[in-house]
């Protein structure tokens, strides 16, 4: 079923945009409440120069509202974004609505996605819902009706609307889409918080793996994920203490069947891996550990980040080969394959249940095939 969305929704959007203000600056906040529009404007463009969120805020809802001042919806919807990123959840869903009837900027459906789906993870309801309708809708590239009823249950419990939008979803049942790589919108791989934000064009992932990996070092070949997480939504949010070291991320849309994925590109401040390697070698073979630091200098030089593993549990009959867990990963246990001599394409081991993730292989190396 194909969904379009017209005047109705666009109604509900704004609509969603006139609700309760967070609370003001504390000056500006007693001004705005005697009704002397110029004075708490005062008040709160000093404040908001020094940083304060609820004096942007403030300032936003008097260009917004035309109180003691011409109508200025440019104006509003400047301070609303200087709010927004500093991470006000209300200004974050205002800035969509903005984008989305295209009051005091372009109009952008995309933005709008965007600036939704922040405010959503910060729990805002409003902005849950209307990303709810925008992937039931198929809106501004966006849709997958699993994300769709994803996000409607994010708020089912206290939004009348969403349990009715959810509701409406399980009756028409699951639609079937195409597994695409997501479009990363947003990320921010910050000391205290990751926050990612992306677009599911296809509506075929069953969930979403994030990925974030520490980058190796000088003189290193491989550094471990610092964060995996899955998710039904449209974006992760997530407090830590962020690891020293630069760190890269991407997103992939993981099909129902667990056996196959579609992954964005890395984004950071540096490259990311081509792929991931593990090469398992007999921790008493010395020749196979020799052997296997040539393999590893190889995979190194093609993008491919490798690490090798002394295992004492291959026995001295073990074939050499290399297991892949996820059908697109198929040309990375090829290449892998073609720089290894003794082995061959029948060596290359589909195995779903090895628990590699995305992009990964595992290679073991037995002397008896070095």
């Amino acid at each position: 079923m194909t969904r379009r969305a017209g005047p109705a929704l666009r109604a509900c959007l704004f609509a969603f945009a006139l609700g309760p203000s967070a609370a003001f600056a504390q000056d500006g906040a007693a001004a705005f409440a005697a009704k002397d529009y110029a004075a708490a404007a005062e008040f709160w463009r000093a404040e908001a120069e020094q940083g304060s969120v609820d004096a942007m805020l403030g300032l936003a809802r008097l260009a917004d509202r035309g109180l003691g001042q011409a109508r200025d919806p440019a104006g509003a919807f400047a301070w609303y974004l200087r709010a927004a990123e500093a991470g006000s959840a209300e200004a974050q869903f205002n800035v969509g609505v903005l984008y989305d009837i295209g009051t005091g900027t372009a109009r952008d459906a995309g933005a709008a996605t965007l600036w939704y789906t922040r405010a959503a993870l910060r729990g805002n309801l409003r902005a849950q819902y209307n990303l709810g309708l925008i992937y039931s809708f198929g809106a501004a590239g966006a849709k997958s009706d699993a994300v769709a009823a994803a996000w409607f249950a994010q708020g089912a419990n206290d939004l009348p609307a969403a349990r009715d939008k959810l509701a409406e979803l399980a009756r028409e049942g699951a639609l079937t889409g195409e597994l695409n790589a997501p479009a990363l919108r947003f990320s921010d791989l910050g000391t205290e918080a990751v926050e990612l934000v992306w677009i599911d064009r296809g509506g075929g992932a069953s969930e979403f793996l994030v990925e974030v990996v520490g980058v190796p070092g000088q003189g290193d070949a491989f550094a471990e994920p610092r964060l995996m997480r899955r998710t039904s939504l449209s974006g992760l949010l997530e407090p830590w203490e962020a690891p020293a070291g630069p760190l890269v991320a991407r997103v992939s849309a993981l099909g129902p069947d667990g056996e196959s994925y579609a992954a964005s590109s890395w984004t950071g401040d540096v490259p990311g891996p081509d792929g991931r390697a593990t090469l398992h070698v007999d921790a008493g073979d010395d020749r196979a550990a020799g052997f296997a630091g040539l393999v590893a200098a190889d995979l190194a030089a093609g993008g491919i980040w490798v690490r090798i593993e002394p295992d004492g549990a291959i026995a001295a009959d073990d074939r050499s080969g290399v297991r892949y867990g996820y059908r697109e990963d198929a040309d990375l246990a090829r290449a892998v394959i073609g720089l290894i001599p003794v082995l061959t394409e029948a060596d290359a081991v589909f195995a779903p249940e090895a628990g590699l993730l995305p992009g990964e292989i595992a290679v073991r190396i037995a002397a008896s095939r070095s």
